[in-house]
């Protein structure tokens, strides 16, 4: 083939031209660096290399690790583990042989993708992960991904994620937002780790870890600097009461004093976050992981504290009664897996107290059908997402969507045996998911992912939206949405009151105080039993929202009175004169206008809310004075 034909075939003049021309335009002061730049976006990505190898996870055992390569480049990702994999779980494939690394080799899944999942993915678009992700599970066909191994199918899922970011030219947080259709990109708070304990540390403590939520910062960068200076200042708190041989610290960064007591922890805790200054600002979460220490139906909370003289267990309900103290006592807000993860009649229980968030860990293992169970019979109100439980960003965002879709908070999580990767704060945010548990704020592999938060916040700019007071996500929305019902519906009644005094015919006024007695509560009862529906722990959502922020019972009176001066202002603009009939046409109209509008622009406290709920508002009064001017 002569030099000419090649050019010919692969229309390379046609090409260099055109990104010549492209460089002209641009003025660019590089003409070489942007020529070479165009001539790559101009090549559609494929998949062209899949490489993977064993590395080291936190704790010294092995783990799987990736390059995928595509004609942008080379993208690396590497996959955490548990302690332990649930039977609900996907399963991570380790060879077994206890001759080397005890068993926990991960060679076969190393091998597993350097042969059947590279063969199977060359060629592919890295942009199109569902096809990528459902490629590896036709190509393992097990329900737990046991013959190619959870830790092999992640390793690459999430490397192609990466690889499909970079082809979009566009930030990976950003991608996995367009690719699960989330529009909200929130910056989450960070669940930081202080103080370990249960199969995390050498502790006699049976729970598994307390942490400090700052829920009163205003920015991701300020939330770090909090959760740095508490825990800094537990150090000190620690070293002054039992020694600086007490510092040492868990798994995962968190301190691990030999305290037996639960109450002992989270007194240090308190007294290290009122040293700092912060104080109503940081709120406390617990993570219990209660299936560790139940026997049978009972809970030992002195299981690792050595020679006791007898035992001392709790049944559920003093499990209950010793949260419900807690609670109380000390600023705590999220409690994760209170009880065995079969328990699913005492975590419901539990849960529709409305003392806290409820979040499933071992209860529901991010696996779809346990979390569909939960929400069927409204067991817990959080699910604790880890990616590698299920095995594949794909299926990761399904169960995030099936969890808010019923109106669950979701809390993004790390595992005890933890790589560098930073995957999951990108998957946090654009996910939106509220929460992120990543260890304490110490250690490279925990750090890891917070220093990419800050990175991420930095590049968005004035568009960063911290959670905040708004941690806890979807399970309080219908609160408000009730609240703006009653309100709204309740002044569009005494909007029909003043109209038929005001312009109405003698006859109708008396029909227009009836319609005060009678309209308002009824509109009421109504929409009270449209809101158990929506939400069945309407009142204990308020006592908790309130026990979190007073202020919150301010933001509910302000949204019923604002609902009125809408409504009354409709009424001084209209000023027209109807018969009764219509008026109570027109407060049902009004009530479905506002539930609609609800519906469709969800938190009705915001201002895209509110912009929504006055936009129906004047749809219906338009339509009223079009249905009057036609007849």
């Amino acid at each position: 083939m002569s030099v000419q034909q090649y050019l010919e075939k692969h229309m390379l003049s046609r090409k260099i031209e055109d990104a010549v021309n492209a460089a002209v335009r641009a003025k660019t002061l590089d003409p070489v660096i942007f020529i070479s730049h165009h001539m790559r976006k101009s090549v559609p990505s494929v998949i062209t290399k899949i490489k993977a190898r064993q590395i080291l996870d936190s704790r010294g055992i092995p783990t799987v690790e990736v390059d995928l390569f595509t004609n942008k480049g080379m993208f690396r990702a590497s996959v955490p583990s548990g302690d332990t994999t649930g039977m609900y779980e996907a399963v991570d494939l380790r060879d077994g042989d206890k001759g080397t690394f005890l068993g926990n080799s991960v060679t076969r899944a190393v091998k597993n993708i350097n042969e059947k999942i590279s063969e199977a993915l060359i060629g592919m678009d890295p942009t199109l992960q569902s096809q990528i992700d459902h490629a590896m599970i036709d190509l393992d066909k097990t329900e737990k991904k046991s013959e190619l191994g959870a830790n092999a199918i992640l390793a690459v899922s999430i490397a192609a994620c990466k690889a499909g970011a970079a082809e979009k030219e566009v930030p990976l947080y950003k991608h996995i937002a367009e690719i699960s259709g989330e529009t909200n990109l929130t910056l989450p708070v960070p669940a930081f780790t202080l103080i370990s304990g249960g199969k995390h540390a050498g502790s006699h403590l049976a729970i598994q870890e307390i942490m400090i939520l700052p829920v009163g910062a205003s920015r991701f960068e300020e939330a770090l600097q909090m959760g740095s200076e508490t825990y800094h200042h537990l150090k000190a708190v620690i070293t002054e009461k039992y020694g600086a041989h007490e510092c040492n610290v868990g798994e995962d960064g968190g301190f691990a004093p030999n305290i037996s007591s639960l109450k002992e922890g989270l007194d240090l805790l308190k007294e290290a976050i009122s040293r700092t200054g912060y104080n109503d600002r940081i709120k406390i979460a617990i993570d219990v992981a209660a299936s560790d220490f139940c026997i049978g139906t009972k809970y030992d909370l002195e299981i690792k504290v050595p020679n006791k003289s007898e035992q001392n267990f709790k049944s559920a309900e003093d499990m209950i009664e010793m949260y419900k103290e807690l609670c109380s006592e000390y600023p705590i807000v999220s409690i994760e897996d209170p009880f065995d993860k079969e328990d699913w009649e005492h975590v419901k229980h539990f849960s529709s107290l409305g003392i806290c968030l409820v979040v499933g860990d071992d209860l529901l293992m991010s696996n779809p059908k346990r979390i569909q169970r939960a929400i069927q019979e409204s067991t817990c109100n959080a699910l604790l997402l880890k990616v590698n439980q299920i095995g594949t960003v794909t299926e990761a965002i399904e169960v995030v969507r099936q969890a808010k879709e019923a109106n669950m908070g979701v809390v993004t999580s790390h595992r005890c045996g933890e790589t560098e990767d930073s995957f999951i704060s990108d998957l946090s945010v654009g996910l939106g998911t509220g929460q992120i548990k990543a260890g304490a704020p110490c250690r490279g592999e925990r750090l890891a992912k917070y220093n990419q938060l800050l990175r991420i916040e930095e590049e968005l700019g004035d568009q960063a939206v911290y959670a905040g007071q708004d941690w806890k996500g979807e399970p309080s929305f219908h609160l408000f949405g009730f609240i703006m019902c009653v309100g709204a519906t309740a002044a569009r009644a005494l909007k029909s009151v003043l109209q038929g005094i005001l312009l109405s015919s003698e006859a109708e006024k008396l029909n227009s105080l009836n319609l005060l007695m009678y309209m308002a509560p009824v509109a009421v009862i109504f929409l009270l039993v449209a809101a158990l529906v929506m939400e069945k722990d309407v009142v204990g959502i308020t006592i908790a929202l309130a026990r979190d922020d007073v202020k919150i019972l301010w933001y509910l009176i302000f949204n019923s009175a604002l609902a009125y001066f809408v409504n009354l202002t409709n009424f001084l603009v209209t000023k027209h004169t109807s018969a009764l009939t219509l008026q109570v046409l027109g407060n049902a109209k009004g009530a479905v206008a506002v539930v609609i509008s609800i519906l469709i622009f969800r938190n009705p406290v915001s201002v895209v809310g509110m912009l929504g709920y006055i936009l129906t508002v004047i749809g219906v009064v338009l339509y009223s004075e079009a249905k009057k001017r036609s007849r």
